[in-house]
């Protein structure tokens, strides 16, 4: 079973921190033995580590490029619309036909699209 401390007498090495931090640092204590300068000090490095991981995080998004929501990414696996095969988009053939972006498999496919249209 454990023996609760007495609240209202102090413990010799608490009267021996206190008493030492008073002295060199020049501290004042609280009656309850705790620094209130100690508190803003963890409070300052609290925020500034919020801060450093806030600016740290703002740094690496505005470095990444900005992609463009419409166009896929190259491993995305898109259909073929003539032969209805899958190709890697960054593999693919890349077609404008009225403003819209088609991938095909082979040049072949292209050509047979560009000659029947989008039937």
């Amino acid at each position: 079973m454990r023996s609760t401390p007495t609240v209202g007498k102090p413990s010799p090495l608490t009267t021996y921190v206190e008493s030492w931090l008073e002295t060199w640092y020049k501290i004042p204590l609280t009656p309850k033995g705790y620094s209130l300068h100690m508190y803003k000090i963890i409070t300052i490095l609290f925020l500034l580590a919020v801060l450093f991981f806030m600016v740290r995080r703002a740094a690496r998004e505005w470095s990444q490029p900005k992609l463009d929501p419409t166009t896929p990414g190259k491993d995305v696996m898109i259909q073929d619309p003539v032969c209805k095969v899958y190709v890697a988009a960054g593999t693919a053939i890349v077609q404008e036909v009225g403003g819209q972006n088609y991938y095909f498999c082979s040049e072949d496919c292209a050509r047979h699209f560009a000659r029947e249209g989008t039937r």
